[in-house]
């Protein structure tokens, strides 16, 4: 199953790349993404808050919940040195690194750091 799971991921990282061809439509999916992981980063804190603490999976699964929500902590990372979206960057950043914390996944801070390595 984990192996269809990749294959599923790499199709879609593919279509999304090809499909993909000016800033504004890559900033349209990845609005989409800040919206998606804010929406599992509140379910997150209600888990949080109601059952004690540890890791929260939100409606994803914590390692799924922790992938997504450093794709917009990345974005929000790149968008610093432009001062033009400085609260677009921020808001990002916010999102990602929230739901990195409740997902608790070494792998995503893994990928994290070697993303900002390169």
């Amino acid at each position: 199953m984990s192996g269809v799971k990749v294959v599923e991921l790499a199709a879609l990282a593919l279509g999304a790349a090809l499909l993909v061809r000016t800033r504004a439509q890559l900033e349209a999916i990845v609005d989409v993404l800040v919206l998606f992981t804010i929406a599992a980063d509140a379910v997150g804190v209600v888990q949080f808050l109601g059952g004690g603490g540890g890791r929260q999976a939100s409606f994803l699964g914590e390692h799924d919940f922790a992938a997504l929500a450093t794709l917009p902590l990345l974005y929000g990372l790149a968008l610093l040195p432009d001062g033009l979206r400085g609260r677009r960057a921020w808001l990002a950043i916010g999102a990602g690194a929230l739901g990195c914390i409740l997902g608790a996944a070494l792998a995503s801070l893994l990928g994290f750091y070697l993303a900002r390595r390169s």
